[in-house]
């Protein structure tokens, strides 16, 4: 049976499990996987003071439950993602609607969790489903661009968004309360109909020194009948 020990994701001992990578018994995609189990299971995540000069990126998590928009179903994922640009070149069939976890940590504090589309027509959010934990201080965040408000989490183009963020400190005005060194986004998407049935994912984490970590070329398809269009079968 593998070593099981308490870790330090913050210089704090947290209380959860992981299984050694370190083990030859378990493979380190397998040991990622326990890890993201044990994260996701307890994201209350720690109050910490943000750290504004940071250099190294937060570490992302990308999880695709896509047999129905429930955590009561079979998943994809993306863990350990610590680059300012990661490569999924990965594309899978997924059930409309579909859920999807994004979760980031660093010691310094999280600011932002994003999730969009980036073919601009073919999903949309569900936004009454979104939720963030923890639940970010304000109800509210401001778009860089047009400087107006709408809601956290959420998207300027509620109710037909194709991406969602959730702020825990605003990076332009270099302001917000409570930070936190875990946090999770989870969004629901369903595809529009008499739009194309594929989307690409990009996927964000950024610190509270404005350093992000990104997935990028994460695709997913609409399921269909045939045996190799099921929900979680590749796609090109």
């Amino acid at each position: 049976m593998a070593r099981i020990r308490r870790f330090s994701l913050t210089g704090m001992t947290l209380g959860w499990p992981r299984i050694l990578q370190q083990d030859s018994r378990v493979d380190p995609v397998r040991a990622a996987r326990y890890l993201v189990v044990a994260l996701s299971a307890v994201v209350i995540g720690c109050q910490v003071t943000p750290q504004l000069i940071e250099t190294t990126p937060p570490t992302l998590y990308f999880t695709v439950w896509y047999e129905n928009a429930t955590q009561n179903s079979n998943f994809d994922e993306v863990p350990l993602v610590t680059a300012l640009s990661q490569d999924a070149n990965k594309c899978i069939f997924v059930a409309s609607p579909f859920l999807v976890r994004v979760m980031g940590t660093d010691p310094g504090g999280i600011a932002r969790l994003d999730v969009s589309n980036q073919q601009t027509n073919s999903l949309r959010v569900l936004s009454t489903l979104t939720k963030a934990s923890p639940p970010p201080g304000s109800p509210v965040q401001t778009d860089p661009v047009f400087g107006t408000t709408y809601a956290n989490p959420g998207s300027p183009r509620d109710p037909n968004a194709n991406n969602s963020r959730v702020t825990y400190f605003d990076l332009d005005a270099q302001t917000g309360s409570p930070v936190f060194n875990v946090a999770q986004l989870e969004v629901t998407f369903e595809f529009v109909p008499e739009q194309p049935a594929n989307a690409t994912l990009l996927v964000e984490a950024y610190n509270a020194s404005g350093v992000p970590s990104r997935l990028v070329n994460y695709r997913v398809r609409l399921a269909g009948s045939g045996s190799s269009q099921q929900p979680g079968k590749p796609c090109t």
